[in-house]
């Protein structure tokens, strides 16, 4: 993974580039598995060249190791933190200096340098006294068994190359999957009904306010329970539809009794309907945090479909973001007169240029998905790069097309 500098801060002067390094790859197929592929990764490599600067000469000259360690371990973490917020690999962490006290470090985590990339010289010698060797080597011998969805792997890259900073209930929602994996229920219950809760004390104020009540109605005295029992299903219905409710209120029922009374899971619960519960608590904030980023998107991409109708005066297309980069555009057609399929050609580009103006990740190829109906039926899009006109006539009952 090549790191660049964030959009829109001052270049960087120094390039770094992390590497996972494991295994060979097994495969451990499943019905239904899309992907068999596992690997089990052993070390991150971190490599940091100075380009035109003198930075990491001027640390190496320090032959200090504390320096030494101190200038890998700021490049290593915000790669470890990537990994486990937006990776969600829970059982990573970042290291402190403070852990890698004295002279024998650069030897044990191979440190060297180079002057033209080819020709390497570590930092440390191992010591010749065999015992002193074994007790060096002992302390690398920490091994921890976690998860990485290949899925998340763009994710995890963007987060390191823009140095994302992930937010407080993505944090929690780490946690609560470590406890969950772990075994310690009752920590994660806790843990998950914070990122509930942070969650909805985000989005709760905006929703209210978008359906015309004051969001100082949201008192203290509409605890959590009522908040996700009443409020979420009336004013997010379609995200509820699909949510295990009865068992999202059960968690909650269960922190209570945890933090305000027993201190303990109460007895006697099976141990799979404490798990379905927090497993349903846990998809409620996936949820929960992406409508959250919808709406922040949301003027921006309304003010980008109003724009378009004004150029072209048509009627607004409505334009959503899906996930990551991914936006879906849809330009229905009834009673108004439709553009010719040159005319509607243009219009696609506007809004591809106008998409990655907004979103300079997007990639129109695979991230845009443009649909125009008439009454109903598909009569053009634009995806994967291309203007596609779908074959035959658009409908058209009353006679009211006509090209502009």
């Amino acid at each position: 993974m090549r790191c660049r500098p964030r959009s829109g801060s001052p270049r960087a002067n120094c390039v770094i580039t992390g590497s996972l390094r494991g295994e060979d790859p097994i495969a451990l197929p499943e019905p239904g598995d899309e992907d068999p592929w596992f690997r089990k990764v052993h070390s991150l490599s971190v490599e940091i060249d100075e380009a035109t600067t003198d930075l990491v000469t001027r640390v190496v000259a320090s032959d200090d190791p504390g320096r030494i360690i101190g200038c890998l371990l700021k490049p290593a973490n915000r790669i470890i933190r990537s990994i486990r917020n937006f990776g969600l690999v829970t059982h990573v962490r970042e290291y402190r200096s403070s852990e890698f006290a004295g002279d024998h470090w650069p030897d044990l985590l191979s440190v060297e340098t180079s002057a033209d990339g080819v020709t390497w010289t570590r930092l440390g010698e191992p010591p010749g006294d065999l015992s002193e060797l074994l007790a060096r080597r002992s302390l690398l011998r920490r091994e921890y068994l976690g998860r990485f969805k290949i899925a998340n792997l763009a994710d995890v890259q963007e987060a390191i190359e823009d140095n994302l900073t992930a937010g407080p209930e993505r944090a929690f929602l780490a946690n609560a999957l470590e406890y969950f994996r772990m075994g310690d229920l009752r920590v994660a219950i806790v843990e998950s009904i914070i990122c509930l809760e942070i969650l909805i004390g985000q989005l709760l104020p905006e929703l209210l306010t978008a359906s015309s009540i004051p969001a100082d109605a949201l008192t203290k005295e509409i605890t959590l329970f009522p908040r996700v029992k009443m409020l979420l299903p009336l004013l997010l219905p379609t995200e509820m539809a699909s949510v295990d409710l009865g068992a999202v209120l059960r968690t909650i029922t269960l922190r209570n009794k945890i933090v305000h009374q027993s201190g303990h899971l109460p007895d006697p619960i099976p141990e799979e309907t404490v798990r379905q519960g927090i497993s349903a608590v846990v998809g409620l904030a996936h949820r929960l945090a992406h409508k959250r980023d919808s709406l922040k998107r949301a003027p921006d991409l309304q003010r980008l479909s109003q724009g378009i109708a004004t150029q072209f005066g048509i009627r607004a297309p409505t334009t959503e973001w899906t996930f990551r980069h991914i936006f879906t555009v849809r330009f229905p057609f009834f009673f108004d007169p439709m553009p010719s399929m040159d005319r509607l050609a243009e219009v696609s580009e506007a809004v591809v240029n106008g998409l990655k103006q907004l979103d300079s990740r997007c990639q129109p190829n695979t991230d845009v998905f443009i649909f125009f109906s008439r009454y109903g039926t598909e009569v053009a899009t634009w995806q994967g790069g291309r203007f596609v006109v779908i074959p035959g006539s658009p409908p058209d009952p009353l006679g009211l097309r006509t090209p502009v």
